[in-house]
């Protein structure tokens, strides 16, 4: 069990998916909340039911999914979290996340968000161009419009441990 009480799936949620060109049919907002939720549940990423948070928001969101085996400087594996944001009955934001501890499993955690990136996209009946695969890769900043879809990649450095995060975002 992970530091937070899910269980450590290390690197069996995630395989290799080949993809077709695919267009956009239907933005965010048209999408049901309930089946977005669920998308990535197959590949070990399930989520909590989608409810109204704090803050008006609605939300669901998977548990941290651990990947690797060697914990960072601050004792945390990296890990891999998933979002679905919006309102009651439409969605606003659709995010993938990983929290990069250990830089020296940088690699494999940054093809594991490609791969996860890629297999949502699909869900979402679109493709990643290849600016943002690679900025996944490497962990850059990059945006691109897909078929009239926002998609980003944001990176967030911490000042301590080496350690950043980055997020995948389709709008």
């Amino acid at each position: 069990m992970s530091k937070r009480g899910a269980p450590i799936l290390h690197f069996m949620i995630f395989g290799i998916y080949s993809f077709t060109s695919m267009t956009c049919n239907a933005d965010l907002s048209d999408l049901s909340p309930a089946s977005a939720c669920n998308y990535l549940a197959t590949i070990g990423l399930r989520t909590t039911t989608y409810r109204q948070q704090a803050d008006g928001n609605y939300q669901c969101i998977t548990p941290h999914v651990d990947i690797g085996t060697a914990t960072g400087q601050n004792g945390a594996l990296n890990n891999i979290v998933y979002y679905v944001i919006g309102k009651e009955k439409s969605i606003d934001t659709i995010q993938l996340v990983i929290d990069v501890s250990n830089p020296n499993e940088s690699v494999a955690i940054h093809r594991r968000l490609k791969d996860v990136s890629n297999f949502l996209a699909e869900k979402l009946h679109t493709e990643l161009p290849k600016p943002i695969q690679e900025a996944i890769a490497v962990g850059r900043d990059a945006k691109a419009v897909v078929n009239k879809r926002a998609v980003s990649v944001q990176r967030s450095n911490r000042a301590a441990n080496n350690a950043y995060s980055v997020q995948v975002v389709f709008e």
